[in-house]
């Protein structure tokens, strides 16, 4: 929603990246059961599945790609057709608030959902949602060579050689992400005789561990030359390393005020925001570069009528869970929607979990309150405590 934008570019309440990634609208281990397990495939093939979802603007799994296989094919395509046809997630956000496409990572204990374990309060969930691992998102093998009728095939997914624990500690350290392409000559046994990087990732450290580990871990049914004899080839890929999303800080207060001209312009912005004490206000007489979409105007348009509208998102953090909610409609202002939000927070402020209990969205986009990597600053009691947020938008009238 442009307000929370608007909170982000002016109050820098979160470090979160500009679109916000995928969110499960539940637990994903609700998703699956030990009746899911596939018939045939042994006990001991019940190991660990980790993969990465595409999930769509309207929420759907559109792609589901496995990182770290349990070594049996039928239970990771079982994995995958789980996933994609029962989870439905809310969908990423652009820094505009806009629905886009977006990656999410998890882990599925197969073990643990075959035994019929569920997770207790001091255990991890049997499904756990993880920031997306590196992953290859594309393999492009050149066309074969002219003299010979196939090229060399990978025997295993490239995107399964890689996995989150191969990020480099320096590059994270570093705070260094992107794409590296890279080009492979594969040898007449199958093997990786060499690795090019042909498209930097603008860190020598993540182009340095593609290749190393391509060359390590990656082999090949070799090509075949025009008397069906095993020949040289080379193929070409890329990898997108990906660091998790830095942490979501959640303000005691958040207040973001702006005028709506005639003319469907924000102006005069101002935001403020305290959390523990700390205080921050920023004023932007023309608001920045990111307006609000028209479908925002038009909701605000038709609560408040044409001319000048005087706009405000205000969002309060209630620590203490026994605290009323606030009382929202007052002289002054003209609610258009609201969001009531529910979460459980751990010793050292981690948000372990977050949903809306109730929401009124006049019209309004989501406002995706609930974002993964939530902070609470100054939480240091020993055990976890629930806290609840209250937001909402409204029209500043004359009192």
């Amino acid at each position: 929603m442009f307000v929370i934008a608007v909170a982000a570019a002016f109050a820098q309440a979160a470090s979160a990246p500009a679109a916000t990634p995928p969110v499960s609208r539940g637990p994903l281990e609700r998703y699956i059961s030990p009746d899911d397990y596939p018939q045939g495939a042994p006990a001991s093939a019940a190991r660990s599945v980790s993969v990465v979802l595409v999930v769509g603007p309207d929420g759907r799994v559109a792609n589901c790609t496995i990182t770290t296989s349990s070594g049996n094919g039928a239970l990771d395509a079982t994995t995958c057709r789980l996933l994609r046809s029962r989870t439905r997630f809310t969908p990423a956000t652009s820094a505009a608030g806009v629905p886009v496409a977006g990656e999410v990572g998890a882990t599925i204990d197969w073990a643990a959902i075959r035994r019929g374990t569920r997770p207790v309060a001091d255990s991890p969930p049997l499904i756990r949602t993880l920031a997306p691992p590196p992953v290859i998102t594309a393999t492009v093998p050149l066309p074969p060579p002219e003299s010979g009728p196939g090229g060399a095939r990978a025997r295993f997914p490239l995107g399964m050689l890689v996995t989150s624990s191969d990020y480099p500690p320096e590059a994270i350290r570093a705070g260094e992400q992107g794409t590296t392409g890279f080009r492979l000559v594969v040898a007449a046994d199958g093997s990786v005789s060499d690795c090019t990087v042909t498209q930097s990732s603008g860190s020598a450290t993540l182009d340095a561990a593609t290749c190393r580990l391509m060359s390590s871990r990656a082999k090949f049914t070799p090509a075949l030359d025009t008397k069906g004899k095993p020949s040289i080839d080379t193929v070409n890929a890329r990898i997108v390393w990906r660091l998790p999303p830095q942490s979501v800080v959640v303000p005691d207060v958040a207040l973001i005020r702006f005028v709506l001209g005639a003319d469907g312009k924000p102006r005069n912005c101002t935001a403020f925001s305290q959390s523990v004490g700390r205080t921050q206000e920023t004023k932007a007489p023309d608001c920045g570069d990111r307006p609000p979409p028209g479908a925002v105007i038009a909701v605000l348009r038709s609560a408040g009528g044409e001319g000048t509208l005087r706009v405000r998102f205000e969002s309060r953090l209630l620590r203490d869970a026994a605290e009323p909610w606030p009382k929202l409609e007052r002289a002054g202002l003209k609610i258009i929607g609201f969001d009531l939000v529910r979460m459980r927070v751990a010793p050292g402020g981690k948000v372990l979990d977050c949903f809306v209990l109730e929401r009124q969205s006049g019209g309004l986009p989501a406002n995706n309150l609930c974002r993964p990597n939530m902070q609470i600053q100054g939480y240091t009691a020993d055990g976890d405590a629930e806290m609840r947020i209250v937001a909402f938008t409204a029209l500043e009238t004359a009192a």
